[in-house]
């Protein structure tokens, strides 16, 4: 009873969030507007280095293997923009919503190119 009563008094600012991670960018640019753009540009960023590590992998794949991989990143893609999507709704409009939605997008880009390098690291090291 008590415990539940300590977290109905947690902000929902205090519950983990992409981009409240330790490892997220722009965690001290200032007010929300300046934040959210940060993060709107590291998300792009983040989708710019994954659209090199997906092009040096599709260029050195064995063709047996390029379906199935094409396949894996659109299924990501759509788990990537539901799971983002989600985020933001949980703010019903507020505007948290935004700076939620590019931080879940970059987080889970950035940790994306790093799941790809430890699979198919070995593709992207060679040249065809």
């Amino acid at each position: 009873m008590v415990l539940g009563a300590a977290l109905m008094a947690v902000p929902v600012s205090g519950f983990a969030q992409h981009m409240n991670a330790p490892d997220a960018p722009c965690r001290s640019v200032g007010p929300n507007s300046v934040f959210t753009h940060c993060l709107s540009d590291a998300a792009r960023q983040a989708d710019a280095r994954l659209a090199q590590a997906e092009k040096r992998i599709r260029d050195t794949l064995p063709a047996a293997s390029l379906e199935d991989f094409q396949r894996a990143e659109q299924d990501w893609e759509r788990y990537k923009n539901g799971l983002c999507d989600g985020e933001y709704h949980l703010y019903d409009g507020g505007s948290g919503g935004p700076a939620a939605h590019f931080g879940c997008l970059e987080a889970l880009t950035r940790h994306h190119q790093s799941e790809l390098e430890t699979v198919y690291g070995r593709f992207m090291a060679r040249e065809k």
